[in-house]
């Protein structure tokens, strides 16, 4: 005759939910993000934990990165400084004339965004 084990004790919920926010990449979704994410800044909804890749990564790093009060301040200045027409296109629309473009075009913008 074989014994059953007693099932494990059910864990009580934690006393505070949290609130996780789970950003995935593709660019134009990023700024999808953005919007959403002030909607839940304009409900009050402070996520708990941030995780992201790519774009949502960032996304992500400008959100935990800054103090509730000044998320969307920095968030808007990133998205404002991503999607203007910074420098005139690109001579090269392939090869490596394109990449050294889109590679110093991506370090403009992250060093205009992050370092107000």
């Amino acid at each position: 005759m074989s014994k059953t084990a007693n099932p494990p004790e059910p864990t009580p919920p934690s006393p505070s939910p949290r609130r996780v926010l789970v950003l995935q990449g593709g660019g134009a979704l990023g700024s999808y993000q953005a919007g959403v994410y002030q909607a839940l800044h304009n409900a009050g909804m402070v996520p708990t934990w941030v995780a992201g890749v790519s774009i949502g990564a960032i996304n992500g790093a400008i959100i935990a990165g800054n103090p509730p009060e000044l998320r969307m301040e920095r968030l808007r200045a990133f998205w404002e400084g991503a999607t203007s027409a910074l420098v005139p296109a690109p001579v090269f629309q392939t090869g490596d004339g394109r990449t050294l473009f889109n590679e110093a075009s991506a370090a403009w913008i992250a060093s205009r965004s992050l370092s107000k």
